[in-house]
Order: structure tokens, then C-alpha cells, then sequence
């Protein structure tokens, strides 16, 4: 399969379990490539998936439970806090879910020698439709932020950016169709865009940490 854009996905949100009155921390962590033809289809997913956690989060709380992962042995056996958000939904087919192969490495291993080379597991792909990374953060006292960055061609770009820059590469002279018009006015009004390499890799690397915290048994995901 070629792996043609990825589509990154961090949260860090607290919640109130409603029937015991108890606060909880729940982190997790989406890395998945896709194999679809064009900037579209990663940007569908993006927008599908972060709107169906945004919902979710809001109704009632994050344990789907739907798609669990169930590695024997590894120490994320009961990791299943909304991994798959980014089903495919009836869109297109779901992608090469990184995180999982991460798990299987590290169970095979017995852990990664670097962090340099789980970085490259957890994220990597063929990159030719680009790297689109999100972060999400929530509290009790009502404070949350949403940020996102799409690496395309060497360059961080917004949205609008990576489809101007997309379809100038491509020589794509038509208008955009509105369901893209509605993605970027979607990231544009709730997201903020980080502009700069640096807060993009941070991205990566704050991953890198949850993942392997996790792993090691340093931290429980669910707070």
C-alpha cells in the first residue's frame, strides 16, 4: 500500500465521570497514513474525525470501546479512548493505523533504542499529500484550544495554504468544491495555526512522550 498523506491527532482533556462525581485526565494519541488520491481525502478525515471527538467529548465521554486495542502483553491493552476516531465514516477506507504498529514493535523489542526511531514509526509515510498534525487540550474551568499544522513540501501551512499550494503544483485551476471551502472556515474559526517548524515538530515530540510514558507504564492514560 502506498502511504500518501498522514493525519496526526493528540489530546489531553479533563472530564467529570457523571455517575461517580470523580475527575480523570484522558490522553491519547491518532497517527494514521492514508492511501488515497489527493489532499482531500486527508483533509476529510481530519474534519470528520475531529468533529465526531469534538461531539463525543461534549455528549458524554470518550471511551468508544468500538475498536479496542487488545495487543496480549503490551502495557495499552486497555487503551481504547477514541483511537479510531478517524474512521472512514462511509468517506473512504481507513488508513494504516502507526500507532498500533508502534505497539507491535515495542512488544516484539522489548521497547525502542531511541526516541529518534519511534518518532519515525509513530509518523511516518510516502508524504506525498503532506503531514497534517492536530492537538487538542481541554480543563474544568471551561479552557480549550485546538491547533493544528500541515507540513506540505517543506513548508507549515494552514489549510488554505496547503490546497493553494497543492493545486499550484499540480497546475489545479478549478474553484474549490464547498465541502472544502466548509473544512477550511471550519480549522480557520476553531483552530489556531502554528506557523513555525519548530511548535510543529513539538508536536511530534510531545507524542513521542505520551507514547512512551504509556509503554513503560509511567503514566495511565486514563488519568
Amino acid at each position: 500500500m502506498s502511504d500518501w498523506g498522514l493525519v496526526s491527532f493528540r489530546y489531553d482533556c479533563e472530564q467529570i465521570i457523571k455517575h461517580v462525581g470523580k475527575k480523570r485526565r484522558v490522553k491519547g494519541l491518532i497517527s494514521k497514513a492514508y492511501d488515497y488520491p489527493g489532499m482531500e481525502g486527508i483533509l476529510l478525515h481530519a474534519y470528520n474525525g475531529v468533529k465526531y471527538f469534538l461531539e463525543a467529548k461534549n455528549y458524554k465521554t470518550l471511551f468508544f470501546g468500538l475498536s479496542k486495542r487488545d495487543l496480549e502483553g503490551s502495557n495499552w491493552a486497555e487503551f481504547d479512548t477514541a483511537f479510531d476516531v478517524f474512521w472512514d465514516s462511509g468517506v473512504i477506507k481507513p488508513g494504516y493505523d502507526n500507532v498500533k504498529h508502534v505497539m507491535n514493535r515495542w512488544d516484539q523489542l522489548g521497547g525502542y533504542d531511541s526516541d529518534e526511531k519511534l518518532q519515525y514509526d509513530l509518523f511516518s509515510c510516502e508524504g506525498m499529500y503532506g503531514f497534517l498534525h492536530i492537538s487538542y487540550t481541554s480543563n474544568l474551568d471551561g479552557e480549550e484550544e485546538l491547533k493544528y499544522g500541515y507540513l506540505y513540501e517543506d513548508k507549515v501551512l494552514d489549510i488554505k495554504g496547503a490546497l493553494d499550494e497543492y493545486a499550484r503544483i499540480r497546475d489545479i485551476s478549478e474553484d474549490l468544491p464547498d465541502y472544502l471551502k466548509e473544512i477550511i472556515t471550519f480549522f480557520d474559526d476553531n483552530a489556531k495555526f502554528i506557523g513555525s517548524e519548530d511548535a510543529y515538530w513539538e508536536m511530534e515530540k510531545q507524542g513521542v512522550a505520551l507514547i512512551h510514558d504509556v509503554m513503560e507504564g509511567n503514566i495511565d492514560p486514563y488519568g
